[in-house]
């Protein structure tokens, strides 16, 4: 009966087989080997694989541990759970396979658990500890309980894609911590990516890893899982991290199709397809896979290792669209201004060549096309760069993006609907050109000029109706949106955890004779509330540890601690109670306690320790696993990250002790406390970006309801900048002087072509000043103006016949403007007076001399305007420019505390006390930022020469000289702005600071 019940057992893992089983080892048992990496070297062709028994059994005692079931079966060796007897802490135990009993296995074996020791993040599967049990070498991992990625599509079927994405990340997180330390995995695939309670995946089994910091040899040998291996990696070549991220690209396209890249029966064959056969897209497999996912899974996929991403920051920046995470809208202000950048950037092109035109009289043609041509710049412009790359140049700059439903860039087509529906109200307001032509509509509007302003009032309008369908809770969507199926949203940055300058451990390094347990002590660190900490090196797996050194019959650790594996808490390794010894061993890190940090932080390194404590309370008080949250017990390491230690931080004076449990209530205002310690008070606190300090601030009083809360919020903080940037000061400061510069420009393009019309037909104002003084004597009833009108429309009719009768002239907008006025006046005198001899005009210009002296005066005061009209164009167009600025910006700066610019770029004034300023003194602000301008409208103001008489006199000089000076300071406060972002020099004088919003 015994030889029965043996028989109908797994020789594996001890679970019952079925009747009629062919083998000795249960279905899971036979997967878990089926799944093992292959060996392949040139003179073998076939997997070197022993035979699988004799193995560990359920409930056998193994050294320290008892087995409890078989996880998995690798190249290496078999994984099983277990539970160590003295401690009672559940692992996952790798043993080495009896069948690679040799040296360089063992070694190789040996390998493993130093280079995974190695590695400490969140995505890696964490190792406890390495060591010998009958002869067999172990590695004590991280148990998970939520198996393998392999094992969740087994079960519920191919993942929907933001699910598979999100997993990928994680995982792709993992494998750029293990390469930051020099780790090339060689091996990732579903079934070494490992889940746990929580959802999180872990990347595990770096049983074929090799460290990328030597020269690498290539040995000729494959090591891997054919199914998941680059054909480079078969070839035996050297490897680097786009390798891994083939493994990752095929890890992906199983998790979206429930199927490898590449399978077959026949190794021989796999290996060929691998090689020489490119791979599918998963959507032959599933056409629930969005295509421009499936084509960056092709593309890691790529035979040729160069048309791979090339890091996995380039790989999560593709995929980052597709995880389950929502985008952020673009507010509308951004947008708005983005289309302004643009806009200015056409007018830089068209602006100078328009205004000579208009100006000089220009073809007329010529002035067609660029009021027509700008509808096809634009839908080129647009359609090019947004279909494209996403994102047009003022939005790049703002840092906005176009993206389709699959999150990414619109294509040809999208964009082409897009830019054409934003064209709309320039095509309508261009069909009367179009229609009637440039000439008619340019003499239209100069007769009319109040319908014109209207016309153009009316082309904002229609502008403005293009966002009628925007609301929040549509993100914003305007018509040209949802015409085209697209989103404006923000470029959301790769977080980067900041790294803070902590000093240099003084504990000593090297070998010491004195061992506690299985660790070498290299020297003391400080003592703690309950004992002292030593720093010690495991010499199995090569890594400092620190040992918790507690009197001789302290209690044990509580089993809470004991389990814990979130990365704000140390991770126990080891320990002993016996009647002659007590202590702990943790995981070391370099660092400092926080309350001995020699400097203020940054807010970037700051919030990182705020999400790694906000994710432990909020974990903590569910499992009532928190002590004392106190400042004495926080541990800042160089990687930016923040521990709650279960003792007093080594060498440091105790602190104000929290007497009662951790409440949601004291872990607020615990969470604050870290901050401005962090921050270092307000000194620095009024250098964090706004948000920060209204975080802190609602921590301080509490306002958080629930842990879950706190978490979220802080996340929504970890993208946005910490630091104003240079360019985003500089352009919220060179943006209010573009205005004048522009307008200074246009006065200048126009007066010079104003003094080009004036010299090249002088007989212009002549002409008009006759026509006004005819109309003049029109009104009069006297004969003698009658009998002088009827000899100036002679005079005028002989003498300036060719001006008037030119329908150049009067098409002209610069001379049009002069004449149109007369228009109907001088038809009606080169009809009455179809021809006038040189006689008559000699004899009518003796009658007409005081009138002819006069118009001589009024062509010399002519003249003089001419020559000084660039300057005065340009200092009457500057300080109008000025005045506007200095008002819109003074206006704003009341409205929002700060001015619309600071909003839109992402900024605000805020105190000392890092809090927004109140409006009062953010105008006080804006005053001394726009003296500049204000003073030089009140020298204009102040002094006898209004703006129409600078023509006539030579104090414009001194106006000249002030806008001068202006627009320098205004270059001058830019240049401050970029080498100083927070603190210009209005800051300074203001005592304020420019923060991130």
């Amino acid at each position: 009966m015994d030889d029965v019940t043996r028989l109908s057992r797994c020789a594996s893992c001890g679970a019952s087989l079925p009747i009629g089983a062919t083998g000795d080892l249960c279905e899971s048992c036979a997967r878990a080997v089926d799944s093992a990496p292959t060996v392949l070297s040139p003179s073998a062709r076939q997997p070197a694989r022993g035979p699988v028994a004799p193995k560990l059994v359920v409930g056998q005692t193994f050294g320290s541990y008892r087995i409890e079931r078989l996880l998995g079966r690798g190249g290496m060796g078999d994984v099983y759970e277990a539970e160590h007897l003295e401690h009672g802490r559940r692992v996952a135990l790798k043993v080495l396979n009896g069948t690679l009993a040799g040296a360089e296995d063992r070694a190789r074996f040996l390998s493993e658990g130093e280079l995974a020791a190695s590695i400490t993040h969140p995505h890696t599967v964490y190792i406890f500890g390495s060591e010998e049990i009958d002869g067999a070498p172990v590695i004590a991992m991280e148990l998970l309980s939520g198996g393998t990625l392999r094992d969740l599509v087994q079960a519920r079927g191919p993942l929907p894609a933001a699910q598979a994405v999100d997993a990928i990340l994680h995982v792709i997180a993992g494998l750029e911590a293990a390469g930051r330390t020099g780790v090339l995995h060689r091996d990732v695939k579903p079934a070494n990516c490992f889940v746990d309670r929580q959802g999180v995946v872990k990347v595990g089994d770096f049983g074929l890893s090799i460290s990328t910091f030597g020269h690498q040899q290539t040995t000729g040998m494959f090591l891997g899982t054919p199914q998941y291996a680059p054909p480079e990696q078969i070839r035996g070549e050297a490897l680097d991290v786009r390798a891994d991220i083939y493994a990752v690209g095929g890890t992906l396209f199983y998790l979206l199709t429930g199927q490898p890249p590449f399978d077959d029966r026949d190794l021989t064959t796999l290996i060929t397809r691998v090689t020489t056969e490119p791979a599918r897209s998963p959507r032959e497999m599933s056409r629930n896979v969005p295509p421009v996912l499936a084509e960056i899974v092709t593309r890691c996929l790529s035979k040729d290792r160069d048309k791979r991403p090339p890091t996995y920051a380039a790989l999560e920046d593709l995929l980052r669209p597709f995880a389950s995470a929502a985008p952020v809208p673009a507010s509308l202000a951004r947008r708005v201004l983005a289309g302004a950048i643009d806009q200015m950037l056409l007018m830089a092109i068209v602006m100078p060549l328009s205004a000579y035109l208009v100006f000089s009289g220009g073809n007329i043609a010529v002035r067609w096309a660029l009021t027509v041509g700008q509808i096809p710049f634009w839908l080129i412009y647009f359609t090019t760069l947004e279909g494209r790359y996403g994102a047009s140049l003022g939005k790049r700059l703002l840092g906005l993006r176009v993206v389709n439903s699959d999150g990414q860039a619109p294509g040809a087509g999208r964009a082409l609907v897009r830019a054409g529906t934003f064209q709309l109200p320039s095509a309508i307001t261009t069909t009367p050109t179009l229609i009637l032509g440039q000439a008619t509509i340019e003499q239209f509007f100069a007769r009319h000029p109040v319908l014109g302003m209207l016309f153009a009032v009316g082309f904002y309008v229609l502008m403005m109706m293009l966002f009628v369908t925007a609301r929040r809770r549509n993100g914003f969507a305007a018509l040209q949106d949802l015409a085209s199926k697209t989103r404006v949203v923000r470029r959301i940055a790769r977080t980067q955890r900041g790294v803070f300058a902590a000093p240099e451990s003084s504990v000593p390094s090297g070998a010491s004779a004195t061992r506690i347990g299985p660790f070498d002590v290299l020297g003391s660190i400080g003592a703690t509330d309950a004992g002292d900490l030593w720093l010690g090196f495991d010499p199995k797996l090569k890594r400092r540890v620190w040992i918790h050194a507690l009197p001789p019959g302290a209690p044990p650790i509580d089993g809470r601690l004991r389990d814990l594996g979130r990365p704000a808490r140390l991770r126990w390794l080891n320990g002993r109670r016996t009647n002659t010894e007590a202590w702990d061993a943790y995981e070391a890190f370099d660092g400092v306690p926080l309350v001995t940090l020699p400097h203020a932080q940054r807010w970037g390194v700051v919030r990182g320790w705020l999400l790694d404590f906000s994710r432990e309370i909020d974990a903590g008080l569910k499992d009532q696993s928190l002590g004392p949250l106190t400042l004495d017990r926080v541990w800042v390491t160089r990687d930016g990250h923040a521990k709650l230690l279960d003792f007093r931080a080594p060498g440091v004076a105790a602190g104000a002790a929290s007497a009662s449990p951790a409440s949601l209530a004291s872990a607020q205002r615990w969470l604050a406390d870290v901050a401005d310690r962090g921050l270092a008070g307000s000194s620095r606190g009024a250098m964090a970006p706004l948000s920060a300090r209204t975080l802190i601030d609602a921590l301080r009083s509490g306002a958080f309801t629930t842990s879950a809360a706190i978490v979220a919020q802080v996340t929504t903080l970890l993208p946005l900048p910490d630091l104003v940037a240079p360019w985003r000061r500089v352009a919220s400061a060179m943006l209010p002087a573009l205005t004048p510069i522009v307008l200074m420009l246009f006065g200048a393009l126009a007066a010079v072509s104003m003094q080009s019309v004036a010299r090249s037909s002088p007989d212009i104002d002549a002409a008009a000043a006759a026509l006004k003084h005819i109309r003049t004597l029109a009104a009069s009833v006297d004969p003698a103006a009658a009998d002088e009108r009827r000899r100036i429309e002679q005079y005028v009719a002989g003498t300036y016949r060719n001006t008037l009768g030119n329908e150049q002239t009067w098409s002209n907008p610069m001379t049009a403007s002069r004449l149109l006025p007369y228009r109907e006046l001088a038809d009606g005198i080169l009809a009455r007076h179809p021809a006038v001899t040189p006689e008559e005009l000699e004899t009518l210009a003796a009658a007409l001399g005081p009138f002819l002296a006069t118009q001589k005066k009024e062509m010399e005061r002519q003249q003089q305007r001419a020559i000084i009209a660039p300057q005065i164009a340009v200092v009457a167009m500057g300080g109008m420019g000025l005045g506007f600025s200095a008002a819109f910006g003074i206006v704003f700066a009341g409205i929002f505390g700060g001015g619309l610019l600071f909003r839109v770029f992402g900024l605000a004034v805020v105190n000392r006390r890092g809090h927004r300023v109140s409006r009062p003194h953010a105008v006080v602000r804006a005053l001394i930022a726009w003296a500049p301008g204000i003073a030089f409208v009140v020298l204009c103001f102040r002094s006898s020469i209004p703006f129409r008489d600078l023509a006539f006199a030579h104090a414009h000089l001194g106006s000249t000289i002030a806008i001068a000076a202006a627009l320098a300071l205004f270059l001058g406060g830019a240049l401050v702005a970029a080498l100083r972002p927070a603190r210009g020099l209005q800051d300074v004088v203001a005592r304020t600071y420019v923060v991130p919003r």
